[in-house]
């Protein structure tokens, strides 16, 4: 096995509701990630956003952490592990119609994971 610290960003625009998504988790066979920070901005904060962290899509029962100030604030306390074909949604809503979100995260990858 394998093992490498990396970071890596994903941007979306905020649409008219206000909402932005994201998605990122491995894609290469037989690798692991663990997920140790997410950060979380927009480019305009009038309105403050929440960010919230999801295993998977959005719901209840796939959600991880999340953020009062989804315009600038970091978990770095997290520890997710993220097999090929896992991935994390980041979701912003109640933020400014065409800020661009983005949410930059840290992990160690591990190929040959299984």
């Amino acid at each position: 096995m394998q093992t490498r610290q990396l970071r890596d960003s994903r941007s979306a625009t905020v649409g008219a509701t206000g909402t932005a998504t994201v998605q990122f988790g491995p894609t290469r066979g037989n690798t692991r990630w663990t997920i140790t920070r997410v950060g979380v901005m927009t480019t305009t904060n009038t309105s403050e956003p929440t960010a919230r962290v999801y295993h998977g899509g959005p719901g209840a029962a796939s959600f991880i952490t999340g953020t009062y100030t989804g315009s600038q604030d970091t978990d770095s306390a997290m520890s997710e592990e993220l097999f090929t074909g896992d991935f994390l949604t980041v979701q912003w809503t109640g933020a400014d119609v065409g800020a661009t979100a983005t949410a930059t995260f840290t992990y160690e990858e591990t190929t040959g994971a299984g």
